[in-house]
């Protein structure tokens, strides 16, 4: 069975890392939950941080954590769709949060949604006002037969009417209305006789105000403030990215409503200039959208390979591919998908032996050192890999096997080099042999009676990174 390490949005494994502080990321979550305690406007803030870093974690433990303390949620007795593991999860880390805060200055109330998931949704106000009624309905909050759910449901469907007559309006009246200014108000409007853009404004109006009225039915029933969490809005299409960042400015623009957006800003402005042309200030464009931009802290690798428990057995291994991780900058999904090739490409080694002790040892080194950087490599920059298995990277190798790594190595490995030769040339020297590169006779002299490589060591690698090699074995 081949075993993936990705550590899912679980309830069980969002709960798990804030309760034991797995990822070392409390004292952020803790931080980002004294800001939202300051807002007490409209306010929107971006979470900024590259694909597989965590963002999706990092929210969703701010969520539980706002959940765990919002008295409006009945965790205790079980009367809604909350299962009795989930509520005592819930409890334990009540009593984390409590341990720092003795006064709860507001009350929360977190709704998380899935742009990418959603974005195939006509209408991104509609998409929106259903994930938050959802939300609110599954966990048993309003009577079905209550006054005041039956009054959401009517806001419901007149946001639904107000918004398909905003859905039919010709494209051209939309463009025209934004450009519409003093004496070429009639003017646009003769011009635009399939709409009348007075009406098409008081529809704009009635809809902010249905919004509106949304909002003030269901918060008083769970708290001070809305946060509502848009995750994955970089990974939408571009059309459906503007159209969401454009509706929440534009209707959602509520008093006890705070919006934090996920996403990677880099991925987000490419989005936003496919959109408008390569020319247009993306940055600028977003600032409108965001009151305030943070950047997510990097996870703690150590921690996070603690938290796996993948590496008992290893000893040294763990070192080595932290390094890796470190020199090739992998982020947190990037770790896991890295760790789970690997074990396969290694497999491949399994009872392969040569005639000589230097040789094993060399292969041992490729399985420890070269395999791991050729997988990390592999994963985040082709070029670069293809450059070093032409052997074109003597430098780069030498870079890598400095600091930490070339203390793990030349404390397992004694070399015994000429005067001529440094230790900084031992592993230029290694790269070179392994990779074919020209070598001075010197350099082979002071390797070999270690390490001793031949053509067949470079082609085991290439066929163990293939995970197609006849000796691979998916367990």
């Amino acid at each position: 069975m081949i075993k993936k390490y990705d550590l899912e949005p679980t309830f069980e494994n969002v709960a798990n890392t804030f309760l034991n502080d797995s990822l070392k990321r409390n004292r952020f979550l803790y931080k980002f939950y004294d800001l939202l305690n300051c807002i007490d406007s409209p306010f929107s803030i971006c979470l900024d941080g590259p694909w597989g870093c965590g963002k999706t974690f990092f929210v969703k433990q701010t969520q539980l954590l706002l959940l765990s303390i919002n008295p409006c949620i009945d965790i205790q007795e079980g009367k809604d769709a909350i299962n009795q593991n989930e509520r005592n999860t819930l409890i334990e880390i009540k009593a984390e949060v409590e341990k720092k805060y003795q006064n709860i200055p507001t009350i929360h109330y977190p709704i998380y949604y899935d742009a990418w998931d959603n974005d195939n949704a006509e209408d991104p106000i509609l998409s929106l006002v259903y994930a938050i009624t959802k939300a609110l309905h599954s966990e048993g909050v309003f009577d079905e037969k209550s006054e005041k759910w039956n009054g959401i449901k009517n806001t419901i469907k007149a946001i639904v009417n107000a918004t398909e007559v905003q859905s039919s309006l010709p494209i051209e009246s939309a463009k025209v209305s934004i450009k519409v200014k003093g004496e070429n108000f009639l003017k646009a409007l003769e011009q635009n006789k399939k709409s009348d853009l007075l009406v098409d404004f008081k529809k704009q109006d009635e809809l902010r105000l249905l919004v509106d009225t949304f909002f003030n039915d269901i918060l008083p029933e769970r708290g001070d403030r809305l946060v509502i969490f848009i995750d994955e809005l970089d990974r939408c299409k571009p059309t459906y990215a503007i159209k969401l960042l454009e509706r929440i400015k534009h209707y959602f623009n509520q008093e006890k409503v705070t919006f934090v957006f996920s996403t990677n800003i880099q991925e987000l402005n490419k989005t936003i200039c496919s959109y408008y042309g390569q020319g247009f200030s993306a940055d600028r464009y977003l600032d409108k959208f965001f009151n305030l931009r943070l950047q997510l802290p990097k996870v703690d690798v150590e921690q996070y390979f603690n938290y796996l428990r993948v590496f008992n057995t290893f000893g040294k291994l763990e070192s080595i591919l932290e390094e890796v991780v470190l020199h090739t900058n992998l982020e947190l999904r990037e770790i896991s998908r890295f760790i789970s090739l690997y074990y396969l490409a290694r497999n491949s080694y399994l009872g392969l032996s040569f005639a000589q002790k230097t040789e094993n040892d060399a292969m041992d080194f490729c399985i420890d050192y070269i395999l791991p950087l050729m997988i990390a490599i592999k994963m985040t920059d082709s070029t670069l890999y293809n450059s070093f298995m032409l052997g074109n990277e003597t430098e780069f190798f030498q870079n890598f096997m400095r600091g930490n790594i070339g203390e793990i190595f030349f404390n397992f490995y004694s070399f015994y080099p000429k005067s001529e030769v440094s230790f900084d040339d031992i592993s230029g020297g290694i790269y070179n042999w392994l990779f074919n590169v020209g070598i001075l006779d010197t350099m082979r002299d002071s390797i070999k009676t270690t390490l001793s490589f031949s053509p067949r060591h470079k082609v085991l690698l290439e066929e163990a990174i293939s995970l197609l090699s006849f000796t691979t074995i998916y367990d």
